[in-house]
């Protein structure tokens, strides 16, 4: 469920690094807003 989501993401979002089996979201990009874990 989180994986396809993460997968998803990572595709339409650039910068993204998702880890797999763990779903740890980290955000290589320099955003306004930091969010090293994303939980969907």
């Amino acid at each position: 469920m989180a994986k396809t989501g993460l997968k998803a993401n990572g595709k339409l979002k650039k910068g993204y690094k998702f880890k797999k089996g763990g779903g740890t979201v980290k955000v290589s990009m320099t955003k306004k807003k930091k969010t090293p874990r994303k939980r969907k």
